[in-house]
């Protein structure tokens, strides 16, 4: 064996070292570190400082000896002799002659398999003979003060002996138990090295793994474990006592539940110290039953069986099924069927009959996992021979159904089933008996038939409809025939339920496609009578509500194609902002709507016998006026002779006009006035819960009618009843609007310190708001406070955009001219203007609020400065006529010609 010796050490002092020794000189070393692949294989050694010794040593002779016991690096290697003097269950203590003591640990003690510990080989007081290794360390890295000592005295002991250098993954190694722990193990290997062992890695089925504690004492001999894994920067080792390394299909080991994944997500299962492998929910069992994962819970031990893995052994699938030898976990139902397992789509055909567990249900439709590699997608309208109005919730995730196979695609591996009663236990048979009765009842529907049913299901290019009558006809209405004028938003004039009349305008016999149309000028030259109310029942009792696929009624573009001229949009009645109680108008009583969504019937309106199409302005002359009307009869129904006069008056109105905020207010209103504030708060809450989520705009009303009563008549004051009644409305209605119509309630009510604080909290939260910002400026000047307006501008401009820049910068001098100092508005507009000389628009903002203040001197020479800009033909002519026109009104003609000359 050679050693190898560094010639400088920072410890020594420099010197020639052919001047300290010879070739064939004896030296004593201290072993540094093991051959390994950091020291390229070499033995590193280190010498004591023999320089020193040497020089001493023809004038000291025998006194280089020192007095007392020797170090331990002229102890290092050397065989001493002692006594025993305690004997402990991984360890020995030994009393040496050379005043040292020392220890054999239990792995250094040479103890055969048979042996019975340390204790059976050694006794007190016995002599002994050993190696010294070194200083001893504690299990924290610790000197002890006491030898190490081996009893395998050889000349190479300390090479061969394992260290974590010398200890690769895959390499097997022997040791003794050190320490028993809840879910691990830690087995000594050498003095200065041990392993952890986890439970799992240690047990070969799950009977062992509980019994885990028992099986292994302190001190106890384990021949042959591996090595699984290696840290050397933490100098950690992974044992087990697994024979094999890879996880093979059929493998049978012991596993721990690390996590219950929710819904039909299955168990996370560790397998190891490191590897960890996945139980799909439909292997946890061969009898599906429902819940099937609420018997298992964190830290439960089972038996699993390995069904694959990946190559680089990160992905392990895994089964508790009995029939492959796992532990059947879950819950177990008696009499239930044994599901067998599905390898892939392939081994599916139409109309099998199959159980599955729902793994998702979102717009699409509800995907069922029938095997790990199989999922099946249900239809909408394939769940339910009833209609479900929230499908998510009656088909959560795990749950387990029962259906049909109605699609297979061999190439993609998409799988399509139904749930439906009918098809599950009638089979095929009963969908197509399903599919006879509607085909014979669609041979009875011809063009221009009027039927009546209920909307279904509303999209965005239409609305579906169950006819009513037998076979179970389902029509689509498409957004171009809804109404006469453009349609937007089909909900906005539906909802899902509503029972109306229709008609055929087409039906496709082929593909048993039924067309419909609910245009108002579709039942003027006809009144058809509504269904009497027995037929009505008789043909409710008969019909069973269906699902309409949307595959067998999509509307393909091509067959379709929505008109885009511009027409005025139907949409449900919006009332203006009613910010205050106090409602005006005359009504006349006895002529009250049936239903308050329903528009009046508006005339027609020119038309150009050219194009036959209405002209823009006429169009939106017509919708003011409409919008007038319905406007003005709400007002005739509230107020004159014919007003409702009692509560009971008021209640047969809100239900006729459930939606309309206008009725509401003046039912508060009308509390108010007979001193019964807290009924109106309740009629205030009721309109909220009444009116639809849809009508923002009427809902908004009522919120700010609210808070106006609020404001007035809050208990225990009204600050903090608005305060608490704002953090309720800010939540349901539009906050930027809510922030800024509860500010001008303020300042009506003279409430000038609520409203700026109200203004500094919508600035914070909608600082990109340049609307805010105006509002917050607007008021600082109504309160004379100028020049906090003008930092308020400067501070405004560094939270909005660049591009609202101008905007703000402009209105808030418009603000000065008009509310505030006419002086600090013309700064800000020269200021503004020198930055961008060519907004003819800033130009002509500055000229009308110079015009409107008088100033003819000061407007001229505006005017002459805007007039002398390099500006194109078209803009200059636009302001050269203003010119003009100004020097008609304020000059004389010696102006005028000047201004036509320059122009």
């Amino acid at each position: 064996i050679i050693g190898y010796v560094g010639t400088k050490e920072f410890n020594l002092r420099l010197v020639d070292v052919h001047t300290l020794w010879q070739p064939g000189a004896k030296l004593k070393a201290l072993v540094k570190k093991l051959p390994c692949e950091q020291t390229g294989g070499r033995l590193l050694l280190s010498l004591k400082d023999n320089g020193s010794r040497k020089r001493k040593a023809e004038g000291d002779g025998d006194k280089t000896k020192k007095k007392g016991r020797p170090s331990v690096e002229e102890l290092v290697g050397t065989i001493v002799k002692g006594t025993v003097s305690a004997v402990k269950s991984l360890q020995v203590e030994v009393k040496l002659s050379n005043k040292w003591r020392g220890r054999i640990y239990i792995t250094e003690a040479a103890l055969k398999e048979t042996s019975a510990g340390l204790a059976g080989k050694f006794k007190i007081d016995e002599e002994v003979e050993a190696e010294v290794l070194g200083i001893a360390k504690s299990p924290d890295g610790n000197d002890t003060g006491a030898l190490e000592l081996s009893l395998q005295i050889s000349g190479i002991s300390a090479i061969n002996r394992p260290t974590l250098e010398t200890l690769i993954p895959g390499k097997d190694s022997s040791g003794y138990v050190q320490q028993v722990g809840g879910d691990c193990l830690w087995v000594a290997l050498s003095p200065s090295l041990r392993g952890r062992m986890f439970v799992l890695e240690g047990s070969k089925d799950e009977d062992e793994a509980k019994k885990w504690t028992a099986r292994f004492q302190v001190g106890q001999h384990i021949p042959k474990c591996r090595v699984m894994f290696r840290d050397l920067a933490r100098r950690t080792l992974d044992l087990s006592l697994r024979a094999w390394t890879e996880f093979k299909s059929g493998l049978i080991l012991p596993g721990r539940v690390a996590k219950v994944l929710p819904g039909a997500g299955g168990l996370n299962v560790q397998l190891g110290a490191r590897s960890f492998g996945r139980v799909h929910i439909t292997d946890v069992c061969d009898r599906w039953v429902d819940g099937v994962l609420k018997g298992f819970k964190e830290g439960q031990l089972l038996s699993c069986a390995v069904i694959q893995s990946d190559k680089d052994q990160r992905r392990i699938d895994l089964s508790l099924r009995a029939s492959r030898g796992g532990c059947e976990g879950g819950k177990k139902a008696k009499g239930e069927e044994m599901v067998p397992e599905l390898e892939s789509a392939n081994n599916l055909s139409v109309g099998q009959l199959v159980s599955g567990y729902v793994k998702n249900t979102s717009g699409k439709g509800c995907f069922v996992a029938l095997s790990r590699t199989v999922d099946a997608l249900v239809r909408l309208c394939d769940l339910s021979d009833k209609f479900i109005q929230n499908p998510a919730a009656e088909f959560g995730p795990g749950k387990l159904v029962k259906g049909r196979i109605v699609r297979v695609d061999n190439h993609s591996g998409r799988v399509e089933m139904t749930l439906k009663l009918n098809a599950v236990v009638g089979g095929n048979g009963g969908a197509e008996k399903r599919e006879q009765e509607r085909s014979q009842a669609l041979e009875k529907i011809d063009v221009g038939h009027v039927v009546w049913g209920k909307v279904r299901k509303i999209e965005a290019f239409g609305v579906f409809i169950d006819v009513e009558g037998p076979g179970k006809v389902t029509g689509m209405c498409h957004v171009s025939e809804l109404a006469d004028q453009f349609v937007r938003k089909a909900e906005t004039l539906f909802n899902v339920g509503d029972r109306l009349r229709a008609k055929v305008i087409r039906v496709n016999h082929e593909t048993g496609k039924l067309y419909l149309g609910l245009k108002t000028s579709y039942f003027d030259a006809e009144d058809p009578q509504e269904p009497q109310e027995e037929d009505v029942k008789k043909m409710e009792e008969e019909e069973v509500e269906a699902e309409a696929s949307e595959e067998d009624l999509e509307i393909e573009e091509s067959e379709e194609s929505d008109e885009e001229e511009e027409r005025p949009t139907v949409k449900k009645q919006k009332h203006g902002s009613a910010p205050v109680l106090e409602v005006e108008g005359e009504m006349d009583w006895g002529e009250i709507a049936a239903d308050s969504r329903e528009e009046p019937t508006t005339a027609p309106g020119e038309v150009d016998d050219a194009t036959g199409s209405k002209r823009k302005r006429d169009k939106k002359r017509e919708k003011e006026a409409r919008e007038q009307a319905i406007q003005t009869e709400e007002r005739k129904r509230l107020s004159g002779d014919s007003a409702p006069q009692s509560q009971t008056d008021f209640e047969r109105l809100v239900l006729t006009a459930q939606s309309s905020s206008y009725v509401w207010i003046k039912y508060i209103a009308w509390h108010v006035s007979q001193s019964e504030v807290e009924v109106a708060r309740k009629v205030a809450e009721r309109a909220l819960e009444t009116i639809h989520y849809r009508e923002e705009g009427e809902r908004f009303n009522v919120w700010m009618a609210y808070l106006n009563l609020e404001n007035m008549y809050g208990e225990p004051t009204p600050a903090e009843a608005v305060a608490k009644l704002f953090q309720k409305a800010v939540n349901a209605a539009d906050g930027k609007k809510l922030h800024l119509s509860c500010v001008a309630m303020y300042e009506r009510s003279e409430k000038p310190e609520l409203a700026e604080q109200l203004l500094k909290a919508a600035c914070r939260k909608y600082s990109m708001s340049a609307k805010v910002w105006l509002r917050h400026i607007e008021h600082l000047l109504t309160r004379g406070k100028g020049d906090n307006a003008k930092a308020l501008m400067d501070r405004s401009l560094q939270s909005l955009a660049r591009r609202k820049h101008i905007k703000v910068i402009s209105r808030t001098a418009l603000l000065e001219f008009k509310i505030g100092d006419a002086e600090r508005g013309r700064s800000i507009f020269e200021g503004v203007l020198n930055n961008f000389p060519n907004r003819v628009d800033l130009w002509s903002i500055y000229l009308d609020q110079e015009v409107k203040l008088g100033d003819v001197e000061r407007t001229r020479g505006l005017f002459e400065r805007v007039t002398c800009l390099a500006l194109p033909a078209r803009k200059m002519k636009t302001l050269f006529k203003r010119y003009l026109e100004f020097e008609k009104d304020h000059g004389d003609e010696k102006h005028n010609e000047h201004v036509k000359s320059k122009a």
